[in-house]
């Protein structure tokens, strides 16, 4: 008997094992932009986790939502709700800090796109009260970002100022830093000076390309191009959008910008420069 329970603990050990180290490379390939990698060391620790554990296992929760930040990277979304939805509750009780990070770039993606921004805030308060349940600064910076985007959808640029001055009181971490500088580039747009918002993300997006995240990187110069595009510096919004939508076709990406803005307007500014012959 005590061998038998003796062989099961170390099974679940050597599971625990395979599921994180799958998720920590999955990570790593999803940063540098390669999401075919990131989806095959994720899809294959959770398809063998969940024959040995179920669907509702702890594994679900770690590995689930890296899944479905890739598929939204790839413009899957429904894919992302069918790898979410059935998880929340798992998800609620068991993901990590960086998986619950990894969700918040498609939970609350689709209530926005459909115009549903109380349900979208509500997910977003929702995860924040679990990061602050359970003392996640890291996963606190990317909520904060995103009930920012989502409150400046809203026009409500009051609760936008508020959120902002909540995310700079946090740790001044590099990672909360590039949020912080996120948000205000979009407070920046929605003031109506987009030419002060794309230096401000020239300068974040160098900062990711020189430590190698390129996938956050990508979406930077998107938004980048949008700002430059309102500003009316339509040529240069072009010639930061073309390399930027090139790199994330090659990776794999529907080329998402950050909160989900900017790919309208490069696609906009292609079809102008194509009618021009450029």
């Amino acid at each position: 008997m005590q061998q038998r329970v003796s062989g099961v603990s170390v099974a679940n050990r050597n599971l625990f094992v395979t599921v994180y180290r799958a998720f920590v490379m999955a990570q790593s390939y999803l940063r540098q932009g390669n999401l075919a990698e990131a989806e095959r060391q994720a899809a294959g620790a959770l398809r063998y986790a969940e024959q040995h554990t179920g669907e509702n296992a702890s594994s679900g929760a770690t590995l689930a939502p890296i899944l479905a930040e890739i598929a939204w990277e790839q413009g899957k979304g429904e894919q992302a709700q069918s790898l979410l939805v059935p998880r929340l509750e798992t998800i609620d009780n068991f993901c990590r800090p960086t998986a619950l990070a990894a969700a918040i770039s498609s939970w609350p993606v689709r209530p926005v796109k459909m115009g549903r921004l109380a349900e979208a805030e509500s997910l977003l308060l929702h995860a924040e009260g679990l990061a602050a349940q359970r003392g996640w600064l890291r996963a606190q910076a990317p909520l904060l970002a995103e009930r920012i985007a989502v409150a400046l959808h809203a026009g409500d640029k009051l609760a936008a100022d508020a959120l902002l001055l909540r995310l700079q009181t946090l740790s001044q971490t590099e990672a909360a830093g590039g949020y912080i500088a996120l948000s205000q580039s979009r407070l920046l747009i929605a003031a109506g000076e987009p030419q002060a918002a794309a230096r401000l993300l020239d300068t974040l997006a160098g900062v990711r390309e020189t430590s190698g995240e390129w996938l956050f990187a990508v979406r930077l110069r998107l938004k980048q191009a949008l700002a430059l595009w309102r500003a009316g510096e339509r040529e240069q919004a072009m010639a930061v959008c073309r390399p930027a939508l090139a790199r994330g076709a090659a990776s794999g990406a529907v080329a998402q910008p950050a909160g989900g803005e900017g790919r309208d307007g490069c696609a906009a500014g292609g079809d102008a420069q194509a009618r021009r012959g450029g």
